[in-house]
């Protein structure tokens, strides 16, 4: 007569870990390598089935005043509000990750150009009203917005166009997107 084992727990306790493993434990969003699973199966869901895919590369402006000026508890408390406006930015289709320090992406699996537009410009205005709750420097955030095209070889070139939109915004003047062709 053999031997039966309740593994139940043990296979929740792997599940518990594999999550915590792509979550960033600051903003509670995907982590680097969580997001970049995630980009990676978005890219190849979207070329297998020719949908669109959108992705946001988000870089808050003088996050650096608030750390040097008010503390790292503050800056802290900056990035898990900013992760709770860009989750409550997108549709639960969506994901969110952090990359680190103040930089943050946004994958939009099959969505149009213009509502892409749209949550850019929302993020842009409600991440700029964050640092008045608690009278801090000013922090707002550049964006850059890049959608898959003929000539992306991967999920990764496509990453690096909306990074340098993200740049191109910030050197422009910050507290903007910019969506790269």
């Amino acid at each position: 007569m053999g031997t039966v084992t309740d593994v139940t727990e043990s296979y929740t306790e792997i599940e518990d870990l594999r999550h915590r493993v792509h979550l960033d434990e600051l903003t509670k969003v995907l982590n680097r390598r969580g997001i970049e699973d995630a980009l990676r199966s978005a890219w190849n869901e979207a070329q297998l089935y020719n949908h669109p895919l959108i992705i946001m590369a988000l870089d808050l402006d003088n996050f650096k005043n608030v750390n040097d000026e008010a503390g790292h508890e503050q800056g802290d408390w900056i990035l898990q509000q900013v992760a709770g406006i860009l989750e409550g930015a997108v549709r639960d289709t969506d994901i969110v990750g952090r990359l680190g320090g103040d930089e943050f992406v946004i994958v939009l699996p099959g969505c149009p150009l213009d509502r892409a537009e749209s949550i850019a410009a929302m993020i842009v205005a409600s991440v700029s009203a964050i640092s008045a709750q608690r009278n801090l420097p000013a922090v707002t955030m550049s964006i850059g917005i890049a959608a898959k095209c003929p000539d992306d070889q991967s999920e990764l070139d496509l990453l690096r166009r909306a990074d340098k939109a993200a740049y191109q915004a910030k050197h422009a003047g910050r507290n903007q997107w910019v969506m790269t062709q």
